[in-house]
């Protein structure tokens, strides 16, 4: 298994991470693309670890409606409404945005997290008088609560999988999007391959690191 307290730069989870794109360089076929990658967004569950965070998936499957893709959009995640409830699938335990995302990516039996709501009494105005707020906050349910069912992220860092849109390279676009993933890091900065980090550097192109065995960072899995 992976060391749990390195820096999360990859991911061993070989059910999860060719999903989204972050396996480590010695997880069979790391590099390996499966029929699409899931959006998603790196969201945090901890106040208290601004480092840390946890993947959400935020889109739906290429072939879902364009109405199950809208009532998947709406809304953010965590937010006051049946928009921002997380959820997890309960065979994968990916977690999504809310029962709508889940459900246009062919999720069957979902779990759905502890959640609750505070409201509060603000006075505005002599003439408007008191207008109550309500917030939503989701919690992790306890049969999620352990290091094996939460995928980790780092929040600290920059994601890229596309080039800018001023970039004119249209090869170095093509292979930087629709290439294979293997990540390239550079500062707070992660690429999805070194094409990526080609277009998005470009002059600061020596700043790109590629994952060595001497890094600090988790870049190897201990498989078994």
């Amino acid at each position: 298994m992976c060391p749990h307290n390195d820096p999360i730069l990859c991911q061993c989870n070989t059910q999860r991470c060719h999903h989204f794109g972050d396996c480590c360089i010695n997880v069979p076929d790391a590099t390996q693309k499966p029929d699409y990658q899931k959006g998603w967004k790196c969201h945090q569950i901890d106040k208290s670890n601004d480092h840390t965070g946890m993947v959400v998936v935020d889109t739906c499957a290429p072939d879902a409606s364009a109405a199950e893709k809208e009532s998947c959009a709406k809304g953010g995640i965590g937010e006051w409404s049946l928009y921002g409830w997380l959820v997890t699938d309960s065979e994968t335990m990916i977690t999504y945005k809310n029962r709508y995302c889940a459900l246009c990516n062919n999720v069957s039996s979902m779990i759905y997290w502890d959640a609750d709501l505070s409201c509060t009494n603000c006075s505005s105005n002599n003439k408007t008088g008191f207008k109550e707020e309500c917030h939503l906050r989701s919690y992790i349910p306890p049969l999620l609560n352990s290091s094996e069912h939460l995928y980790e992220c780092a929040l600290d860092k920059e994601y890229f999988d596309t080039c800018p849109d001023t970039y004119v390279d249209w090869k170095l676009k093509n292979d930087c999007e629709n290439g294979a993933t293997f990540r390239v890091y550079s500062h707070k900065k992660i690429f999805k391959n070194y094409f990526c980090s080609i277009c998005n550097l470009e002059d600061n192109i020596e700043e790109a690191k590629f994952p060595m065995s001497s890094s600090p960072y988790r870049l190897n899995c201990h498989l078994t």
